[in-house]
């Protein structure tokens, strides 16, 4: 009977000196990725990001801001009107 080729043996097509713990096949990917990231991230995107700001006028940056705003209004008057008519709440507290 013929044995199965078990394949590779460990640290096969590796420097010997490099621990199992250490070697990982990804690395020089990763690096490159890494490296490619960085340059896009420096020379891309941060530039468009730091015209964008000067650019875009500031009630446009936050489509919402607008919205919460009112929120923040009407919130403001319905609590200010509570404690003008000094309802059941304004009555507890004085007790």
């Amino acid at each position: 009977m013929i044995a199965p080729d078990p394949g590779p043996r460990p640290g096969e097509g590796r420097d010997e000196s490099e621990s199992d713990e250490d070697y990982d096949p990804w690395e020089k990917f990763n690096e490159a990725m890494f490296e490619v990231n960085r340059n896009l991230d420096r020379f891309v995107l941060k530039p468009v990001a730091q015209v964008y700001r000067v650019i875009v006028p500031e009630p446009f940056e936050n489509p919402d801001q607008k919205r919460l705003r009112q929120h923040r209004r009407v919130t403001a008057v319905k609590v200010s009107r509570e404690v003008g008519r000094g309802g059941s709440r304004g009555r507890a507290l004085s007790d």
